[in-house]
């Protein structure tokens, strides 16, 4: 079978906006897209979280939230990279997760995730393509003059 490659014009402007939005232009923009992937995750990590025995209103479930991380040794500066978990009030919710020799772990985290993966990515990829959409302006179509 014989395919032809494939042509389009454009394709310069095109490299130029992924790079601007790799570069950080958009880095609020992604932050936004991000954390509001995030969001099916958390809610899943909270639902599955164990809630205490006592009566208050004070429960691990309570705590989860999405953060933005900067400064990660793995991370470049025009990375953006957001964590879902516990607040850093409620540390224990590592020994939750994993056990210790006195509890059973309890998996809410890896379970949420899990559960949340599906539509976390679809909301990065709805919000990436508005994002490459609004950057990429594509050339204005050429008039032919007549001879």
């Amino acid at each position: 079978m014989f395919f032809e490659p494939m042509r389009f014009e454009g394709e310069a402007q095109l490299l130029r906006a992924l790079a601007d939005i790799k570069r950080g232009t958009a880095r609020r923009k992604q932050i936004k897209i991000l954390k509001a992937a995030a969001e099916p995750v958390r809610l899943n990590m909270a639902r599955l979280a164990p809630r205490g025995q006592g009566s208050g209103g004070d429960h691990l479930a309570d705590s989860m939230v999405i953060m933005t991380v900067r400064g990660s040794a793995a991370s470049r500066a025009e990375d953006v990279t957001v964590a879902v978990g516990p607040s850093k009030d409620k540390f224990y919710g590592f020994f939750l997760q994993y056990g210790t020799v006195h509890i059973s772990p309890t998996p809410f985290a890896s379970q949420g995730l899990e559960a949340g993966t599906k539509p976390a990515f679809r909301i990065l990829a709805a919000g990436y393509w508005e994002l490459i959409r609004k950057a990429f302006k594509p050339p204005s179509t050429r008039r032919r003059r007549r001879s």
